[in-house]
């Protein structure tokens, strides 16, 4: 069976060429079937693609063992996966859903490698009001408590 770390690295020092590019997921079943996203701080040209698969065939040896490729881009409703797909969206708008059921959209102002913060805008009533306000707020939040994360498309 071919090992998924081969595979990132194949991947990884193919794009070492090009610094806007980054590897975001690798997966390998048990019928070899390889799927290979990467992303880039700006666009995937699908070119890109196909010449990343194309290197990636030519760094196996397929009378050796059969496998399935699939190299595509992480699309604009693909969820974040990665640290760096995380720090491309810092200043855009991004929908959280929590592992608690719980879903936050707000505008990424930070991230590390344990958590992000998003500003968020709560509907509050200000002490002596008699309306509530939107007020924007800071939430920080594990990475770890998220289930799921994409950029949100604005209208």
């Amino acid at each position: 069976m071919i090992s998924k770390a081969e595979i990132e690295q194949i991947v990884e020092t193919y794009l070492a060429s090009d610094p806007c590019l980054f590897l975001v997921e690798v997966t390998v079943d048990s019928q070899n079937r390889i799927t290979v996203t990467i992303d880039s701080d700006s666009s995937v040209d699908i070119s890109i693609c196909v010449a990343l698969s194309k290197h990636i065939e030519s760094c196996l040896d397929r009378d050796i063992e059969d496998f399935e490729l699939e190299v595509g881009s992480a699309g604009i409703s693909s969820p974040i996966v990665s640290l760096r797909q995380w720090q491309k969206y810092i200043d855009k708008p991004v929908e959280i859903l929590l592992k608690t059921g719980v879903k936050e959209e707000g505008r990424l102002l930070f991230v590390d490698s344990a958590s992000i913060c998003l500003e968020v805008v709560r509907r509050i009533k200000p002490e002596g009001s008699k309306r509530k306000k939107d007020v924007p707020t800071e939430v920080q939040l594990a990475l770890d408590d998220i289930k799921r994360a994409c950029y949100k498309v604005e209208m």
